[in-house]
């Protein structure tokens, strides 16, 4: 379609809206338009329940000021703050870590290199150095201090001091 026939059409097709917007403009300012009971068609026309009997006093359902006095005594504001905050739960309190599962078999103490011999839990015997880890199925047990008869474990926030003779 060639842009001058285009644009042809769209005049055309304002035209026809146009005209159609008036005719209805028209149409509804007019009073000829309205439908009589007379006038409309019979399956329009719906027969309910002959309710010429009926009182007003035997409807269940009777409304009176007492049924609406809850609605009326709400606030119809709502407050200028927020509520405080639900309070928060106590944390969890954690769990003491596994004991050592290690025996303090000896100590001997250097100037520069304490070495402490212990008993793993598996029969094991090895030689560790401050800093070392107890043992490696335990990653959290560390050892800080060497001291005469004595090895002083950090296991994270638990302290934990090897005995010489199985002591704890």
């Amino acid at each position: 379609m060639s842009p001058r026939r285009f644009r042809q059409f769209l005049i055309l097709l304002s035209l026809l809206l146009l005209v159609t917007a008036g005719g209805v403009l028209w149409w509804g300012m007019s009073d000829d338009h309205s439908v009589t009971i007379d006038q409309q068609p019979a399956a329009a026309v719906v027969k309910g329940p002959d309710l010429s009997n009926v009182s007003v006093k035997d409807d269940p359902l009777e409304l009176t000021t007492e049924s609406f006095a809850s609605t009326w005594e709400r606030p119809l504001r709502r407050a200028l703050y927020d509520p405080p905050p639900p309070p928060k739960p106590p944390p969890p309190e954690k769990k003491p870590p596994p004991p050592v599962r290690a025996t303090l078999m000896a100590t001997m103490i250097e100037t520069d290199k304490s070495m402490a011999m212990l008993r793993l839990g598996n029969g094991d015997v090895v030689f560790r150095q401050a800093g070392d880890q107890v043992s490696p199925e335990d990653e959290t047990a560390v050892i800080v201090e060497i001291k005469p008869g004595l090895v002083v474990v950090h296991q994270g926030e638990h302290v934990t001091e090897l005995k010489l003779n199985g002591g704890r």
